[in-house]
């Protein structure tokens, strides 16, 4: 049978509304052929289910992928020494390292800082004034100054390194020099850093990490610089944009916003919700770092997957899934079970998704509880979205109150 080939990402719809060719392809072809703007064809898998198996099965590799031609939405091609492109034991053994800073309990510790920090930020808000753009003052700040803050990186960072992760997730071909450039600065400076600490050791991860490292330990210093490269660009720019879309989604849904502002310690399921709610990505990322490569045949609903064969899981479609979601494009924030893939499945589970977690509480009950009137200063289609990156979010975000 010959299938039809989709271009994708598809056509991107406006501001966080789903592509309806998501819900056409679930219920007609699940499992569909696609050809990515870089990179080769490849089988996208919209269904939950399936885009949950495709995470936690081992047949479906990433490290098959990396280094390899996989579908992408820019130039750039996922690095193969990275811990998204190792398959287990080798993405175990990073993955541990790093997990204890990066579990609820870690994340609890780091919690009471963040909620100064917080405040702090919704003070400056105060002292700006109605109407004042809440993502350079809160949203971008709040996750640079956190994962600084867990690393054991001092704060200065965020600020040599600019808009750096930014560059790093455009789709534009023209970028891509300035990109590499940003990448290569930001690992010579964590290069630097390695240096600093073993002359000046410090009570730190990134300190401990060292040590690990000169010591011939479970990780290289080379391994240790691209690890923390990672953390900080998707620490940084990932959710620092999902924290503008949560505030716009938010204030888009003033019965919502209401209602969750009634009882605060509705944050942390509304925090779920707005997960699975906010389509992040815009289809295809920008290295790959979803896709997977079949390692054998392998079937799936109803599709033989060839050994080889390039795989897309659809995120923003498995948390649509009507199969699974009853009215999955409403914003219900009482929603419950609420078994989301937003932070993905299995090993490759976003290591950072409790501190993720812990951001978007932390924002929404500080800008609810010192904000009663919070709403957005412009209408919702005056809110500007940047368009050339593989990320989707509001490049400018007015709120009165």
């Amino acid at each position: 049978m010959e299938r039809t080939v989709y271009r994708y990402s598809f056509e991107q719809p406006p501001r966080l509304d789903p592509d309806p060719l998501y819900a056409q392809l679930r219920s007609a072809e699940p499992v569909a052929r696609v050809q990515a703007p870089f990179g080769r064809e490849a089988w996208l898998v919209t269904r939950y289910d399936a885009v949950k198996s495709v995470f936690d099965d081992p047949r479906f590799s990433r490290s098959l992928a990396a280094g390899s031609d996989a579908p992408r939405r820019c130039p750039a091609m996922t690095p193969p020494n990275g811990i998204i492109s190792l398959d287990p034991p080798e993405h175990t053994r990073m993955r541990k390292l790093f997990a204890s800073a990066f579990s609820m309990r870690g994340v609890k510790r780091v919690r009471p800082w963040a909620e100064k920090v917080v405040d702090g930020l919704v003070d400056e808000l105060v002292g700006h004034g109605p109407p004042a753009d809440i993502i350079p003052i809160l949203t971008k700040r709040v996750p640079v100054m956190t994962i600084c803050e867990v690393l054991g990186f001092p704060y200065s960072v965020s600020e040599e390194f600019g808009g750096a992760p930014q560059l790093m997730v455009s789709i534009g071909a023209d970028q891509v020099p300035a990109a590499r450039a940003a990448r290569a600065g930001m690992l010579d400076r964590i290069r630097g850093l390695v240096v600093a600490r073993r002359e000046r050791p410090a009570d730190d991860l990134f300190s401990a990490l060292v040590r690990e490292a000169d010591n011939g330990g479970q990780i290289t210093v080379a391994e240790l610089v691209t690890m923390a490269e990672l953390l900080l660009s998707n620490g940084y720019e990932t959710t620092s944009n999902e924290l503008a879309n949560f505030v716009f989604a938010l204030l888009t849904h003033p019965g919502q916003a209401a209602w969750l502002r009634t009882d605060l310690s509705r944050v942390p399921d509304a925090v779920e919700e707005l997960l699975r709610f906010v389509p992040l990505a815009a289809g295809v990322p920008s290295a790959g770092g979803h896709s997977r490569v079949a390692s054998v045949d392998v079937e799936l609903d109803g599709v033989t997957i060839a050994a080889g064969d390039a795989v897309l899981p659809a995120i923003n479609s498995a948390n649509r899934d009507e199969s699974v979601f009853a009215e999955p494009d409403r914003l219900a924030l009482d929603r419950a079970p609420n078994a989301h893939l937003a932070f993905g499945h299995g090993p490759h589970h976003c290591l950072g998704a409790q501190l993720a977690r812990m951001q978007g509480q932390v924002i929404l009950t500080a800008l609810l509880s010192r904000f009663p009137k919070l709403e957005l200063a412009v209408a919702p289609a005056e809110v500007p979205w940047r368009t050339d990156g593989i990320q989707r979010h509001p490049t400018e975000l007015l709120v009165t109150w």
